[in-house]
């Protein structure tokens, strides 16, 4: 893999990322929150897992790879209570 390829991935996980929030933008609070039986409970806890993955790849591209207690702290539905967080 080179440069262009995670330059193609970057924009990609950008693009699919921007859908992802539109949509949950029109949702209601409860809605948001609403546990539907998914992997994440509910559609905030899955933006939330998303973030919280990026975060990690990110760290990880930094040369860090944090512990997951550290992670599974930062990336909390507490944690991140709303999407502008």
């Amino acid at each position: 893999m080179n440069l262009v390829d995670v330059r193609h991935l970057f924009d990609y996980t950008e693009w699919a990322n921007g859908l992802a929030l539109d949509a949950a933008a029109g949702l209601t609070e409860e809605n948001l929150r609403r546990d539907f039986g998914i992997s994440h409970g509910s559609i905030l806890g899955t933006l939330v897992h998303m973030a919280g993955a990026e975060w990690i790849w990110l760290e990880r591209w930094h040369g860090h790879s944090p512990p997951k207690k550290e992670a599974w702290s930062l990336w909390t539905n507490e944690a991140c209570p709303d999407l502008k967080t």
